[in-house]
């Protein structure tokens, strides 16, 4: 099923090929030749289009790959994740917890973290929460807050 026939409820209406001086009438010579030259430079510009938008939105995607044994921040979101940690002023809290060890990569855009035992929290994570920890690898893990 095409967009046209989802939005319209039935086939396009089709487009016959025209070859140059096929009619006898001069007007609808004209006509199709028009209309030949119109539907070509409609499909240029949606092309461009296309492709410009395209560009555009892979100009704000970031892909950052990490391969296991690396190292990484992880970022919690306070407003939602209040299991893992109750603070008195949100806004202050820290954002990035960690270094944490990647273990494996999960799929294409998830990885699995080696956490802390006690930590309330599921060890796969989104890429986009996990930020490259730049640095030696410590010797003493930062714990995941929690309330004890």
């Amino acid at each position: 099923m095409t967009l046209f026939q989802a939005l319209y409820g039935r086939h396009p209406p089709s487009i016959a090929s025209y070859t140059m001086n096929s009619s006898s009438v001069a007007v609808v010579d004209d006509l199709l030749r028009q209309h030949k030259k119109i539907l070509a430079t409609t499909k240029y510009y949606l092309s461009r289009v296309r492709l410009h938008m395209k560009q555009d939105a892979d100009s704000r995607r970031t892909h950052c790959f990490f391969v296991a044994d690396d190292w990484v921040l992880l970022r919690l979101q306070p407003y939602r994740q209040l299991m893992v940690h109750r603070r008195s002023s949100i806004k202050l809290s820290r954002h990035f917890y960690g270094p944490f060890r990647i273990v494996k990569h999960i799929g294409q855009i998830a990885y699995k973290l080696a956490l802390p035992i006690g930590s309330h929290v599921h060890p796969i994570f989104h890429f986009s929460l996990l930020q490259p920890f730049d640095g030696d690898p410590p010797f003493v893990i930062d714990l995941l807050p929690f309330d004890v």
